[in-house]
């Protein structure tokens, strides 16, 4: 059984030796309220600047489809923000509010709730794809030792690989 060659700690020392090698990006987690108007959002990230919650500020005010607080989840760059949005939640500090900010769909405020580099991927996730990275490399170590004969059996003997 060549999946016994393959210990458990061969595959945790390559899980942590390619973790580390993993770049992690920044990520941030923010909400937002869009409104229709420059002046609402004004309006909107003056309230916010002068401590009203900002769940029930976008619950009464935000145009943004299903607003439940309008909660962004984690992002990254490049992924689902345009430029000038991308631009105003990046250069935010945690807590803080946004001034208006201009898309086809409306204007925006929005708030930072928080920062972090992005979570490396998990041992769970990982695990089966290193385990056969690791079998893969058993198999081609012993196929670099191994003697190979090819029987003929019509001869009844072995024959060289290159004769065929």
């Amino acid at each position: 059984n060549i999946r016994g060659s393959v210990s458990d700690q061969a595959i945790k020392d390559l899980y942590n030796e390619k973790i580390a090698k993993i770049e992690r990006e920044s990520e941030v987690r923010a909400r937002r309220i869009l409104v229709p108007t420059e002046a609402e959002a004004k309006k909107v990230a003056e309230r916010l600047k002068n401590g009203e919650d900002f769940v029930a500020v976008a619950k009464e005010v935000s145009k943004d489809p299903g607003s439940d607080g309008s909660e962004l989840g984690f992002i990254r760059r490049g992924q689902l923000l345009l430029q000038p949005v991308e631009d105003a939640v990046f250069t935010l500090k945690v807590g803080q509010i946004s001034e208006p900010v201009w898309t086809e769909q409306g204007w925006y405020v929005f708030k930072l709730e928080e920062k972090r580099q992005q979570p490396p991927p998990t041992w769970d996730t990982l695990r089966d794809q290193l385990e056969q990275q690791k079998l893969r490399e058993v198999v081609s170590r012993l196929r670099r030792g191994a003697k190979i004969e090819v029987l003929d059996t019509k001869l009844n003997r072995a024959v060289e690989p290159s004769s065929q």
